[in-house]
């Protein structure tokens, strides 16, 4: 992809380089150079339309159509333009010349969309600078390549070189829109117009002085940009007597200039800007005009002009371009584009415009002078423009700084961007450590903790005296990221402060600073009896690195065991880094951890300190009841490469361990080629195939109930369980990413999404395995079987909860008299997913239950019905009746404190319960009741605040109880659950309105 970008840039830049001479030599020698004014007049308003245009298209368009024919169309027309040439209308110079300065500007949009639609944020920051510097060495190329060419073709057959360029840019574009990023789903809303945009840009500049004055003068510039390209245009027009020598002489001067300018961007602006600061580097833009005016005043030579035109590329594009978009990052990241939007597409215009009047005027004057002079006289007033908006350029920092605003010293390109080259920047941040102000100082001292500036080393020292912790803590982090060796003495007295987090940095300061190990590790033997965990653990882990120091390994062991659950996350990544064997062993103990967390960080280390002996514990851990620790063991095996083959392989046959074996072999880069495998793919197709069959062949209408809907259910989804692990199985074989996509939109709401899924499933080679499963999800077909023939089948089957589910049918069937197997009851052993046998009896007429108790199985059919799960899949509501325990309370009995803190949520499963609080004056005052299948207690264990009423049971009630924990845990596996939760919490706030 990178590859292709910068391809992409080179070629269409080159492109460019190459035919916009030959339009230029065009221009002045078939229509006129006398006529440029006229035509700058009428370029400023083009310009406005065009970026206008552009801005409109991007929320209007479909972008991966526009990427393609943009190019496309642009080629046609340029070679429509070589065909007209041919008749030599007068007329159609002037189209062409204003032509060309819009392809320039959709050339930029073509090119960074396209790079833009294809890149993250993070690919961004690394690579546009590569793309933009494959841009600019492309002009070069192009510009020295239109020699040679003109004197092969010719300057008319250049603009067919400009449209094969585009050419080849359309065949890279449609490469590069394969690695295309998913485009977020847009809501719904009006968009704003391009108005609106300017409207919101005009509004910024108006309020900011800085920017107001770097609007004002951004018409200047253009001013004073075309008062240099005019008489540049006409000396070459002069000097140069035929086009082909015209167009010769623009493009070896372009490429050139341009070539110059990347040496400069690449090797002088950085500099330039750390010496003198953005501000400075755009001040100096217009001093150079105005010492270049001067001395075409003096010297009106060519040679003059070609310098001076020369200088002028040269700064604006590689040092003044880099300057005003780096100003740019103090605008709101809200109101950024807009505002950039008003100052390119409103005042730049109109200083354009303007230029053609002013030029206009000079023709008129018959003088060259006038132009230079009213150039020295704009280029003065520029300058005094730029210096007043320089004035207010500290401040908008320092206020960026008090209003911790941290972001805007940050560049979008990389961490602080240009403004760690910028010197006005530096200069506000080391003036931001010594502030009055404490917000000035912490937000100072952050963004130094993060980048590295070498003239803030004395303030940094300096302040790590500072009264505030914050500032001291970040500030000890600059020590360590910039070096300065002379803060050692005061590093060193910070292992005494009594802040932890000082202490810590402290010692990470010293790693860097101390000229020897053994100077280092001397200060670190009493931090091992220091009170915070985190101190003791890097003392610890330096001490072992370096020494393998005895009392070091005795702490970090009881660190692995301490209670705080960070605290045992970071001792593991220490023991990880110590890497013995003695630290294998105590990491491979931290896998029976009772919290996944520390489990999954166990898994991580394991196999990066010894990745041949973790196999077994490994795959040991895919059987993890925590999905992300599963993951996490199934990616750790698949770094150890083809020796895991087999022992994932023997681990599909145990069910425990199955998905998660399936899953490591999906990471795995090596593909089975065992018996057994195929064996495993086949099983599952036939049990699919199996449960599928006994789903479509119920005797018994889905209307019968809710425990003949959950049977059918449970043997749905084993039916696409076992369907889903086959498909994935071969997916594995083929390491085919279509598949896998497949298989993730057979599970689709969307029926066309389903459909592509199944036509794609279809054509994969191995039919004899795909296509008994595609009926799965095409055959409605429902087939009736003998109901007793169809429960026994069930009541045999070797799955716990088939063979609860069907127990659950039988009894009612026995219950209603519709079927004689009374006396089969005593054939089958109760499940444990049940109450024990004998649970409903039989007695004439009557039927009553023995217990009081709610099966597992109950709650699953209770829970569908309950609308803060009714989202939830079977598997997911399997889970969650299983944590879920079930309670009994008398008429009056108190379940839940109003004042106390909630450490469970409740659901009604039968009775009632009163919601009460106090009244101002000590009465009770009941606020709602809640039946059974609603939720009451949720609201404190969701804001962790005490409760703001007491419940109260009227009658007996039953309810089943979900712990804090347990319904965190909840929410983070099934991140749906939260919008139920979200519906509830909205019905408590309008009962309470």
């Amino acid at each position: 992809m990178v590859a292709l970008i910068t391809t992409l840039m080179l070629c269409v830049s080159a492109g460019a380089a190459i035919g916009s001479p030959g339009i230029e030599a065009l221009f002045y020698y078939r229509f006129g150079v006398q006529y440029l004014p006229q035509m700058y007049t009428a370029l400023g308003v083009v310009i406005m339309l065009t970026s206008s245009g552009i801005t409109g298209l991007l929320g209007r368009v479909n972008r991966q159509w526009l990427y393609v024919s943009l190019p496309l169309l642009m080629s046609f027309l340029l070679l429509s333009a070589r065909v007209i040439i041919v008749f030599d209308y007068s007329w159609f110079y002037p189209v062409l010349w204003l032509g060309m300065n819009v392809y320039w500007a959709l050339l930029n949009f073509f090119t960074w969309s396209l790079a833009g639609s294809v890149c993250d944020t993070r690919q961004a920051k690394r690579l546009y600078p590569l793309f933009g510097a494959a841009g600019i060495l492309g002009l070069a190329v192009g510009g020295l390549l239109t020699k040679p060419l003109v004197g092969w073709f010719g300057t008319e057959n250049l603009l067919v070189v400009w449209a094969a360029s585009l050419v080849i840019g359309l065949l890279l574009a449609r490469e590069i829109m394969r690695f295309k990023l998913p485009e977020k789903k847009r809501r719904h809303r009006k968009p704003k117009t391009v108005i609106d945009d300017l409207k919101s840009g005009y509004s910024y500049v108006q309020n900011s002085p800085l920017f107001k004055w770097m609007a004002l003068a951004a018409v200047l510039f253009a001013i004073l940009y075309y008062s240099v390209v005019f008489p540049f245009a006409k000396a070459v027009s002069i000097e140069f007597n035929q086009e082909d020598e015209i167009t010769a002489f623009l493009g070896v001067f372009q490429g050139l200039s341009m070539g110059a300018t990347f040496l400069t961007a690449l090797f002088i602006s950085n500099r330039i800007y750390a010496h003198l600061g953005f501000m400075t580097a755009i001040f100096t833009f217009p001093v150079l005009y105005f010492l270049g005016f001067t001395g075409l005043v003096v010297a009106p030579l060519f040679s003059v002009l070609v310098v001076f035109r020369f200088m002028q590329l040269l700064w604006s594009e590689g040092v003044s371009e880099g300057a005003n978009q780096a100003m740019y990052n103090l605008v709101p990241s809200g109101i950024r584009e807009q505002t950039r939007a008003f100052v390119r597409g409103i005042a730049n215009p109109l200083g354009v415009s303007l230029a053609g009047v002013i030029l206009l005027t000079s023709e008129w004057l018959e003088s060259s002078y006038s132009v230079y002079l009213v150039g020295m006289i704009v280029a003065a007033i520029t300058a005094l423009l730029v210096w007043r908006a320089k004035k207010h350029y500290g401040q908008a920092l320092f206020e960026a700084l008090k209003n911790g605003q941290s972001q805007i010293f940050f560049s979008e390109d990389e961490p602080f961007g240009g403004f760690r080259r910028d010197a006005t920047s530096v200069t506000t941040l080391i003036n931001g450590i010594k502030s009055q102000d404490l917000r000035v100082r912490r937000v100072s001292a952050e963004i130094l903790a993060n980048v590295e500036i070498p003239e803030a080393e004395e303030a940094i020292k300096n302040g790590l005296k500072d009264q505030d912790d914050e500032v001291r803590i970040a500030l000890m982090r600059a020590v360590s990221r910039n070096r300065i060796y002379s803060a050692t003495p005061h590093v060193q007295q910070s292992l005494k402060d009594n802040n932890p987090e000082l202490r810590y940095e402290a010692i990470r300061a010293l790693h860097y600073l101390t000229r020897s190990p053994q100077d280092f590790h001397d200060f670190l033997p009493p931090m091992l009896d220091d009170p915070d965990p985190r101190v003791r653990n890097l003392a610890a882990t330096h001490l072992l690195i370096d020494k393998n120091d005895p009392n070091a390994e005795n702490v970090l062991r009881k660190l692995a065991n301490h209670k705080q659950i960070p605290v045992r996350v970071e001792a593991i990544k220490s023991l990880g880094k110590w890497g013995t064997q003695i630290a294998y062993s105590i990491v491979e103990q931290c896998l029976k951890d009772p919290f996944p967390a520390v489990r999954q960080q166990a898994v991580l280390i394991l196999v990066s300190i010894d990745p041949d002996q973790c196999i077994t514990s490994l795959v040991e851990m895919l059987g993890d009841e925590d999905s992300a620790v599963q993951h996490e063991s199934a990616a750790a095996l698949a770094k150890v490469g083809k020796k895991v083959l087999q022992p994932l392989i023997e681990a599909l046959s145990e069910l425990i361990l199955e998905v998660g074996a399936l899953t490591a072999l999906e990471y795995l880069s090596v593909k089975p080629n065992d018996p057994r495998y195929f064996a495993y793919i086949q099983a599952q197709v036939d049990k699919a195939v199996y449960y599928h069959g006994l789903f479509r062949s119920s005797p018994v209408d889905e209307n019968g109930g809710e425990r003949i809907k959950l049977l059918k259910d449970l043997l749905r989804e084993k039916s696409l369980k076992h369907a889903t692990q086959a498909l994935k199985s071969l997916a594995v074989l083929s390491n085919n990413q279509e598949i896998s996509l497949a298989i993730e939109n057979l599970h689709s709401d969307n029926m066309d999404h389903r459909a592509y899924a199944l036509e794609l499933l279809d054509t994969y080679g191995k039919p004899e395995l795909v296509r008994p499963l595609l009926s799965l999800w095409e055959s409605d077909e429902v087939r009736k079987t003998d109901q007793v023939k169809w429960i026994d089948t069930l009541l045999e089957d070797q799955d716990a909860w088939v063979h609860a589910a069907a127990e659950l049918v039988l009894n009612d069937m026995i219950a209603e008299g519709r079927t004689p197997m009374l006396s089969r009851m005593a054939e089958f052993e109760p499940t444990s997913l049940l109450p024990p046998k004998g649970k409903i009896v039989v007695n004439g007429d009557q039927k009553m239950e023995t217990l009081q108790t709610v099966p597992i199985m109950e709650r699953i059919i209770f829970l569908r019905q309950v609308s803060l799960f009714a989202n939830l899949k079977l598997p997911e509501l399997i889970r969650i009746a299983s944590i879920a325990e079930e309670h009994l309370y008398a008429d009056g009995e108190i379940l839940a404190e109003e004042g106390e803190l909630g450490e469970e949520m409740f659901i009604i499963v039968s009775g009632a319960v009163r919601v009460v609080t106090q009244s101002k004056i000590g009465d009770e005052l009941e606020l709602a009741r809640r039946v059974s299948g609603e939720v009451v207690g949720e609201m404190s264990i969701i804001t962790r605040q005490p409760r703001m009423a007491t419940l109260i049971a009227i009658g007996e009630v039953r309810a089943l109880c979900i712990e804090n924990q347990d319904f965190e845990e909840i929410l983070r596996l099934y991140p749906h659950t939260s919008l139920s939760v979200m519906r509830v919490l909205c019905d408590r706030v309008k009962e309470r309105v």
